[in-house]
């Protein structure tokens, strides 16, 4: 790590980028399927319950799930959502979208339902909250650093400025840029003791 950190952090952002990139593709997917769903669902008539919504939404893992009418008007919700769902959402207007707040990011995916109706999933991306508030968020960045030993931060609009990134564009949008800052040689190499340090404390058992 010392010797050539250049070297070391161009290998370790690309290990990163790629698992990154399968991450968030998981997270779409199942987002796509959660809005599928619950649009096949919602063709012949709205539930009336929150069961089938509740289903769903464990089953592929998003974070709300939402049926609109054709003016926007909410006609069955679950799930947990920080701010208010984007217009351009709840009509439908875009299939993928990304809305970014100071303390939350969310990405949406839509699918017409029938009679003018969308099906909407939500999947929390960010969460900027302080000490065990981060902890419960269960976001998308919060959960890949715990993963993956490595922060990430999220930027709307492609909005990477001088920093490296990786763009995330669906449709004709670039909705979000994903960037990994490099930590100093020192930190790096000190993370690193701690971990062979904890490693052979446990070989030692």
């Amino acid at each position: 790590v010392t010797r050539d950190f250049g070297a070391y952090w161009a290998r370790q952002g690309a290990e990163v980028g790629a698992k990154l990139d399968r991450a968030l593709e998981a997270r779409l997917r199942a987002a796509e399927g959660a809005a599928a769903d619950l649009a096949a669902a919602a063709v012949d008539s709205v539930p009336k319950a929150s069961a089938p919504l509740a289903r769903l939404r464990a089953q592929y893992g998003v974070t709300a799930l939402a049926l609109y009418g054709p003016e926007g008007e909410l006609l069955a919700w679950d799930g947990i959502h920080r701010g208010q769902v984007p217009e351009e959402v709840q009509r439908g207007l875009r299939r993928y979208a990304y809305a970014d707040t100071p303390l939350f990011g969310h990405l949406y995916v839509t699918a017409p339902a029938g009679s003018g109706a969308t099906a909407v999933a939500a999947v929390l991306l960010r969460a900027d909250l302080p000490g065990p508030l981060a902890a419960q968020a269960g976001d998308f960045a919060s959960e890949f650093r715990r993963s993956e030993g490595e922060p990430i931060r999220l930027l709307p609009g492609g909005d990477g400025g001088a920093s490296a990134g990786w763009d995330w564009t669906l449709g004709d949008r670039t909705l979000f840029t994903v960037v990994l800052d490099p930590p100093s040689p020192e930190q790096r190499v000190a993370s690193v003791l701690v971990a062979w340090r904890l490693l052979a404390g446990a070989l030692a058992l």
